[in-house]
């Protein structure tokens, strides 16, 4: 397995994965969303980060954005100084449950703190117990909730820059 940045030629199987996830308990996400369009801006910004296996297959990716999607939203932010925005994070189905995620997250946390951000931000679904305990044990604090999309959110962050890190 291998991490790297995503570049246009995962786009095909990175949009097989995130549709993979679509009707999972509290996954979000629908036939529209995520789609090409928004991939194609993520990975324009270099902003995708992926696990691949040898066959080239992705096992998990993640979004790491520059600017705050929810920055408007009235979220009481604790952590401003170059943040980076978490989205988009997925694990293929199969492999949910084994500590992917926690490696992969942990890995990628290290490589943005290694850029300069300085503090890590995310939503969740608040019914998405598997996924608040994985962040939490990953260090973020909830900081508020919001309602968006049509659904209730809470919202995460964490420094990057703490002595401790990574947990």
């Amino acid at each position: 397995m291998t991490l790297r940045r995503a570049d246009a030629r995962d786009s095909a199987r990175l949009l097989s994965l995130y549709a993979s996830c679509v009707g999972l308990p509290f996954c979000t996400w629908n036939a529209d969303y995520p789609n090409a369009e928004i991939l194609s801006d993520d990975l324009a910004g270099e902003a995708v980060y992926i696990i691949i296996e040898e066959n080239g297959q992705p096992l998990a990716a993640v979004s790491a954005l520059a600017h705050s999607l929810w920055a408007d939203d009235g979220i009481p932010w604790q952590l401003n100084d170059r943040p980076v925005m978490l989205a988009r994070v997925c694990v293929r189905p199969d492999l949910q449950g084994q500590g992917l995620a926690a490696r992969f997250l942990s890995d990628v946390l290290k490589i943005l703190s290694s850029e300069g951000f300085r503090a890590a931000r995310l939503a969740v679904d608040k019914n998405h117990l598997a996924a608040i305990r994985l962040y939490e044990k990953l260090g973020f604090s909830r900081c508020g909730e919001v309602y968006k999309y049509e659904e209730n959110f809470f919202c995460y962050e964490r420094p990057l820059t703490d002595p401790s890190f990574p947990r």
